[in-house]
């Protein structure tokens, strides 16, 4: 199949069917493990450990259990191949070590208390600290999506000791080989003003307060000022989009004479698995079982098939 000039390896069945918008969708449906066989690389390097592999294997099946039939109620498929569900690309990039860890977890799944799918969300980079799930996007906290400690000894970040957090001497298992481990990134005033106007802004910034951060240090509140008004953006996924899909919310922040300079740790929301915690360690010699029960505290693994 060619999509946008390019030939793409689709398998099983492609249909061809009305969307909700009325246009022409087109559904691949296909075994559950084939389909992991192609998100597997487009979510984690081919070249990571057996291990980590095989931990980001269960995940992702985690995932697509979870979210089916609780997204896309409307549309002719249940899973999009985007960020939104998991990033799914055909079987062009089919690698053997990546298809090897599918195979080696085949039907493998984590449960919660419950006896229900855990919902296996991942990041790239929690920073140093993971956050709770409710923090991120809402809803009901889930038990095994507490935010914990990758390693080191900070038990909960809080404004008084952020800053001996985010120096690049604090240990974790994500940090090695993470060049988004701790970053910096420097809006202008008229750039941050222009962001935050869609969001009711007024006028030029000319502070920015955090108001709440959750366990991982992660901002969850932040007022906005300008010298015309004030607005209050909460949510760790909604701060990152306000500032241009800002890598974290886990940050300081300092005005300089031209704008503002965010100082962070981390990639991404920072719930469940540290996919460069998994990598590291993995090279440390944990077994993906012992890495999965870090990151998704007191589930079960279970074989379903």
């Amino acid at each position: 199949m060619k999509i946008n000039g390019k030939t793409k390896s689709y398998p099983g069945n492609i249909y061809t069917v009305i969307g909700k918008n009325g246009k022409i969708t087109v559904v691949n449906e296909m075994p559950i493990e084939t389909y992991l066989a192609g998100i597997l690389p487009s979510e984690l390097f081919p070249s990571a450990p057996m291990e980590a592999l095989k931990a980001q294997a269960v995940a992702a099946r985690g995932q697509v259990l979870s979210k089916m039939g609780s997204r896309h109620m409307a549309n002719p498929f249940h899973l999009c191949s985007e960020i939104h569900c998991q990033v799914y690309r055909g079987l062009d990039k089919v690698y053997k070590r990546t298809t090897k860890a599918v195979k080696k977890t085949r039907g493998q799944v984590l449960f919660d208390k419950k006896g229900l799918p855990a919902d296996t969300v991942y990041h790239s980079s929690s920073g140093g600290h993971g956050e709770n799930n409710e923090l991120v996007w809402g809803g009901q906290p889930r038990s095994y999506l507490r935010g914990r400690t990758d390693g080191g000894s900070f038990t909960k970040i809080t404004s008084k000791n952020i800053n001996s957090f985010l120096s690049n001497k604090t240990f974790s298992y994500c940090k090695q080989g993470n060049k988004y481990f701790r970053w910096e990134k420097t809006f202008k005033r008229n750039q941050i003003s222009r962001l935050l106007k869609k969001y009711g802004l007024k006028g030029y910034l000319e502070k920015i307060r955090i108001n709440k951060r959750g366990v991982s240090g992660r901002a969850v509140a932040i007022k906005f000022s300008s010298r015309r008004n004030s607005i209050i953006i909460k949510g760790e996924l909604k701060i990152r989009r306000a500032l241009a899909n800002l890598y974290s919310s886990l940050f300081t922040v300092e005005k300089n004479k031209t704008g503002f300079t965010f100082r962070g740790g981390g990639f991404g929301h920072g719930v469940g698995m540290s996919q460069w915690g998994a990598i590291n360690r993995a090279k440390k010699g944990q077994s993906f079982k012992k890495i999965l029960y870090h990151y998704y505290y007191k589930t079960k693994l279970k074989k379903l098939y």
